[in-house]
């Protein structure tokens, strides 16, 4: 059975740039130069963080995480 990952974007403006932020997962971050660029940038490193944990074999463990808060 699939299950959905519901994951919050935090959104600031800093320096004349939009930082987002996935708040459930530490240290990732990017900024775009307007919030849809940087939302498809966070989209773009979350997806880069879950495949690197999947190669490492650590991403069972971390969905296990995240899947409780």
């Amino acid at each position: 059975m699939k299950q959905k990952l519901v994951l919050t974007c935090l959104l600031e403006k800093e320096e004349g740039k939009i930082l987002a932020k996935c708040s459930e997962i530490d240290g990732v971050a990017t900024f775009g130069n307007n919030v849809g660029d940087a939302i498809k940038n966070l989209i773009e490193a979350i997806t880069l963080y879950f495949e690197t944990a999947k190669e490492l074999g650590t991403l069972d463990k971390i969905l296990k995480r995240l899947m409780k808060i």
